[in-house]
């Protein structure tokens, strides 16, 4: 029975095409499988895998220098492309990436959603302006409307790692808008949660010009 589901394992591992580790995720080019932490890349054979049963090997071959390169080159890209969108320099590669991840989204939304409307509404507060306006503001600029809009404008769909099982490309409209608001608690919480980065990250993106007022 061990030495089966060692050979599942193996055969399973055989089909993964290119493949980069991430913050507590095994992420390929088609889904990512959460893990209980980061593991390093070496060409030394790296143990990534256990059943609580026995451990499986991956051996060395599989991390050329030439992947490991086109890893790296990869992850400097969505970097750079994130930064340029949103005006911020991460300090911290982990919260960007795993800001990326579909599987995390879900929870980083919530608290990003509620980070964008705080920034939002502090901005409209100093203003002095009606209650109404603030409203109004905070519903346009905040809705999901306006962060899908944004999200595709800026093509940001190909950058994230969607769930296990769903197609590439086929991300939706939530998953853009969660994605939006995930990057907006990663810079948050990159910048020891300092809102008026978030709201300068605000003005970068120009979300007024994809509100419908």
């Amino acid at each position: 029975m061990f030495q089966r589901l060692a050979d599942y394992a193996g055969a399973w591992l055989e089909k993964i095409d290119g493949w980069l580790c991430r913050p507590l995720c095994l992420k390929t080019r088609c889904a990512e499988v959460p893990l209980v932490g980061p593991f390093p890349i070496s060409h030394t054979p790296t143990t990534i895998f256990s059943f609580n049963i026995s451990w499986l090997t991956i051996s060395e071959h599989r991390f050329e220098p030439l992947q490991l390169s086109i890893m790296a080159a990869t992850l400097d890209e969505e970097r750079n492309f994130i930064e340029r969108v949103t005006g911020h320099r991460f300090r911290s590669e982990d919260l960007l990436q795993t800001a990326l991840i579909a599987f995390y989204h879900k929870r980083m939304a919530l608290v990003g959603d509620a980070v964008l409307k705080i920034a939002i509404l502090d901005d409209w507060y100093d203003d002095g302006t009606t209650i109404e306006k603030g409203h109004s503001i905070q519903q346009k600029l905040a809705e999901n409307a306006t962060l899908q809009a944004w999200a595709r404008q800026v093509d940001l769909g190909p950058l994230i790692t969607l769930n296990g099982g769903q197609p590439r490309g086929s991300i939706s409209s939530r998953q853009l808008s969660d994605a939006v608001e995930a990057l907006i608690l990663a810079i948050w919480l990159d910048t020891g949660k300092d809102l008026d980065v978030i709201k300068q990250v605000i003005r970068t993106m120009d979300l007024a010009s994809f509100a419908s007022f």
